[in-house]
């Protein structure tokens, strides 16, 4: 059974069957009428009996039950309107979607629950991330212009609450583009969807001087990861012996510390790489109008080593 691409409050798929909106039942009945058909049942937890006896007695449903399972297994049931807290909110859309109901719901939902569910993963990686950093992540979003962005404001929020040492702020990527910009340092983990992501970690390569200089890692569950320099291979350049070695240097720190749990060892080659770039060694890419004269790959790997070696 396929659900509609709903991924907002207020955003109603179109069509019927087997479809999760993301409305209320408060703005259900105008709609059902249009449609000439009628609401037959809500459907909430029992600790929102009250507000769900309120809505049957506003909008006049037929049925009203808080036993959420009879009504997914009854055949007769056509209509569902789902108001439930966090810990049962996804389980019921499933369990209704998957009985080929419509769905009405109180809070955005993905395309499917496991769409929902793999952002909810994204912001578990970010907060495990923080806790070995600052405790801060910053959520880059567009909640006040796209729908999706609701969907990620919503399930992040929620994933912060198993996270109360790890502080959570929010700001929309316009305004995000212009602080990443004036005052990096305030800025430690940033999550935010791949769109997002892309621009803003090109523009912060610029912050350190060149995309060479940025590593990068897709995490997976279970400490499973790729590990490679953010700008990806450059064959253009292949044999030349000028490409910039350290954002792969670096891309192995980042394994050693995210998928081998080795944090010391990571460390030290961050040190070494801060150290050769502290004595002026620089490859062509960061040599600006600087004045210093270029090294080569090979060279600039060799100096990091060296530095590894002392210490």
């Amino acid at each position: 059974m396929q659900m509609t691409n709903t991924i907002g409050i207020g955003v109603i798929g179109m069509g019927w069957m087997g479809e999760v909106h993301s409305r209320s039942y408060r703005q259900v009945p105008d709609r059902f009428r249009d449609e000439g058909i009628r609401p037959r049942l809500v459907v909430c937890a029992d600790d929102l009996e009250e507000r769900a006896q309120k809505a049957k007695q506003s909008f006049e449903f037929e049925h009203y039950t808080t036993d959420w399972r009879e009504v997914c297994a009854d055949p007769e049931v056509e209509i569902v309107n789902i108001a439930a807290p966090n810990y049962l909110h996804l389980e019921m859309v499933r369990a209704a979607a998957e009985a080929g109901k419509h769905i009405f719901c109180e809070k955005p939902v993905g395309r499917t629950p496991e769409e929902t569910a793999e952002i909810a993963r994204i912001a578990r990686v970010a907060f495990e991330a923080a806790r070995l950093r600052r405790n801060e992540v910053t959520h880059v979003h567009k909640a006040n212009v796209l729908e999706v962005s609701q969907l990620w404001v919503t399930v992040v929020e929620e994933v912060s609450k198993d996270y109360s040492d790890v502080i959570l702020h929010h700001q929309l990527v316009d305004s995000m583009a212009m602080l990443l910009l004036r005052e990096p340092r305030n800025y430690d983990v940033i999550v935010t969807s791949n769109l997002f992501g892309d621009i803003l970690s090109d523009e912060a390569a610029m912050i350190t001087g060149s995309l060479g200089m940025l590593p990068s890692a897709s995490l997976g569950e279970g400490g499973v990861g790729l590990y490679e320099p953010v700008h990806g291979s450059a064959p253009d350049i292949a044999g030349e012996d000028v490409a910039n070695p350290l954002a792969a240097i670096l891309s192995a720190a980042m394994l050693l510390e995210h998928s081998l749990a080795a944090p010391e060892p990571a460390a030290k080659i961050r040190a070494a790489v801060g150290l050769v770039l502290d004595d002026g060694h620089r490859t062509i890419d960061l040599v600006g109008d600087s004045g210093l004269a270029p090294i080569g790959c090979a060279a600039m790997g060799d100096l990091v080593l060296q530095r590894l070696g002392k210490q």
